[in-house]
């Protein structure tokens, strides 16, 4: 419509001239030509009046929704809005132990909870605990799931509000804390041991000690002091006399311990001690008893309740309350401290070792080892020196062995000498190496490599004597010399005839001058040849001959020149340049 069809229909209309009015619904528009609707996401039909089916979304509702779980799909932009419980694009997941409701996006809150109800988020309370967060604790007497369960637990136990275990008071034990600690033991579990002295129990609980009539102290272990007696030392006694003592349980009157007698006027016989000297003395080697505790005075070099072990090792004296100063693990006597030195050893502290050939105990032993060997201080026994053996050690390793004993393997080669201690080779000469196992370089012989060579003329000197070999055609100690005229090969044996040529000194071959051929040297050379053994082929032009000695060409008459190339009976021509410009002509005079 508009000047020269320019301008689109306004919305809502289409047509010829925009006439006619677009009847689209949910904000769907119509095609400004044909007025055909075009449908918004999620709406469909010829005027857009229908809204998508379930499982569809978008434009004309052609997309297929993807939820899971009953999730409804949003009919335009096709997304799972997620019932309780789930979550995820397609709603495939279900919540995690913590969170609920649509989405999972509410936090349950629970308190000592191992998960809620996905879909209501209700708390699952772990056991001993109640309330709507799991945040309350089972009241006494109960535990469990939703603190059902009812304790049994006895004697003011306590329950554990969980799993309903019992937590027993001090003085009790078992299932139920039912039982009463065994004798001789007290307290949490009944793990403490009861400190009470035999045959005085303790209180179950607190492990205080009951007293029998007599006994006082925290463990009972003292009588009742002088002059009382009976339950908890109450009684006064009613004895007199020196000696005399009233019975700690009883009251009756009694000898004190240590005297005997009617008038307990006499002290124990030897070897008995106590209340009517009725005990026998348990001290050993000749200690002496009290006669009233019957404990026992140790003699020097023994210790212990009734003397019967000796001092410790590196002790000595009274109770073993000295110490010993004895070295090289010598043993001291118990009694006075004097050492007691192991073989090998001298001295009052044992500190001097053996020596001058004495061995054993108190260095009495005489050694008999040969002076290739040193004598074991303890032993006697000869220990050879590297590279002897046998018992004296007299016996020189024998050859290819070394060592302690000679117990080695030498590993010597190319006749080398071994050192019998060290097992060192000594190379003969023309070798070196660790083993000698390698020949002297070229250049170099003797002992170790250590001279060179003076060979000349290619000789090659032996690795052992330094001798040299001369090649073909050389003689002397040095190979200095050529062979003489006459004489060819191996140290110049051999003799050539060549005439009045020489020969190679090496193969004897003649060696032929200018102008001579032949095994012998002596033919001439052939018509058109030159030169030592003819080798060089003559180059004489117009018939001319060379001289077989030096090459120079013999010119036949008329005909001149190094070559005879010129003819000496016509003028020689003369060749002009000119030069004319840049231009050059080539003329000549005939």
């Amino acid at each position: 419509m508009g000047e020269r069809c320019r301008k689109s229909c306004a919305p809502g209309t289409y047509g010829q001239d925009c006439t006619e009015t677009c009847v689209c619904h949910n904000n769907g528009t119509c095609d400004p030509v044909s007025g055909t609707c075009i449908c918004s996401s999620g709406w469909k039909g010829t005027t857009c009046e229908e809204g998508c089916p379930p499982g569809f979304y978008g434009t004309n509702c052609l997309y297929r929704c993807f939820c899971m779980n009953d999730a409804k799909c949003d009919n335009i932009n096709g997304k799972c809005n997620c019932p309780n419980g789930y979550t995820g694009k397609a709603c495939e997941l279900g919540c995690d132990n913590f969170h609920y409701g649509p989405n999972c996006a509410l936090d349950c809150g629970c308190i000592n909870s191992e998960s809620c109800d996905r879909f209501s988020g209700k708390c699952s309370c772990s056991p001993g605990y109640r309330g709507d967060k799991c945040d309350q604790v089972c009241p006494k007497g109960f535990f469990g799931d939703n603190c059902i369960e009812t304790c049994d637990c006895r004697n003011n136990a306590t329950c554990n509000h969980e799993n309903g275990e019992c937590i027993c008071k001090p003085g009790w034990k078992g299932r139920f804390c039912d039982k009463v600690c065994a004798s001789g033991s007290y307290g949490d579990d009944c793990n403490e041991i009861c400190t009470c002295a035999i045959d005085e129990p303790c209180d179950h609980m607190t492990g205080a000690c009951r007293c029998n009539p007599g006994m006082t102290g925290d463990s009972c272990e003292q009588r009742c002091p002088e002059g009382t007696y009976g339950e908890e030392c109450s009684q006064t006694c009613n004895c007199t006399g020196q000696n005399f003592a009233c019975n700690h349980i009883s009251g009756q009157c009694v000898c004190k311990p240590g005297h005997r007698g009617k008038h307990c006027s006499r002290g124990c016989k030897e070897g008995h001690f106590g209340a009517n000297c009725d005990q026998v003395c348990q001290c050993e080697n000749g200690a002496f008893c009290h006669i009233v505790t019957g404990a026992c005075t140790c003699k020097d070099g023994y210790i212990g309740p009734t003397c019967n072990e000796s001092c410790p090792s590196g002790r000595y004296g009274p109770n073993c309350g000295l110490t010993c100063n004895c070295q090289n693990k010598g043993s001291c006597d118990t009694r006075t401290g004097q050492c007691i030195c192991p073989p090998g050893y001298h001295g009052n502290k044992c500190q001097n070792m053996c020596v001058n050939g004495r061995y054993g105990i108190n260095c009495t032993g005489i050694c008999r080892c040969s002076e290739n060997s040193h004598c074991d201080h303890v032993t006697g026994r000869c220990n050879c020196n590297l590279g002897w053996r046998g018992e004296s050690c007299d016996q020189m390793c024998p050859q290819g062995r070394f060592g302690p004993g000679c117990i080695h393997t030498c590993n010597c080669r190319n006749k080398a000498t071994c050192d019998p201690i060290s097992g060192c080779c000594g190379c003969s000469s023309g070798f070196y190496g660790q083993s000698c196992e390698l020949e002297c370089p070229v250049g170099s012989h003797g002992p170790y490599c250590s001279e060179e060579c003076d060979c000349v003329n290619g000789g090659k000197c032996n690795a052992m004597t330094g001798q040299c070999k001369c090649p073909l055609g050389f003689i002397g100690d040095q190979c200095e010399t050529q062979c003489k005229r006459g004489t060819f090969g191996r140290h110049c044996r051999e003799t050539c005839d060549c005439g009045e040529a020489e020969c190679d000194h090496m193969t004897g071959n003649c060696i032929c001058p200018s102008g001579s051929t032949g095994p012998d040297c002596r033919k001439a050379c052939s018509k058109g040849r030159f030169g030592p053994n003819c080798e060089y082929f003559c180059d004489c032009d117009n018939e001319g001959t060379c001289d077989p000695s030096s090459g120079s060409c013999i010119c036949q008459d008329g005909f001149i020149g190094p070559k005879c190339e010129y003819n000496a009976g016509k003028e020689i021509y003369l060749y002009i340049l000119i030069q004319i410009g840049s231009q050059i002509y080539i003329t000549h005079n005939e």
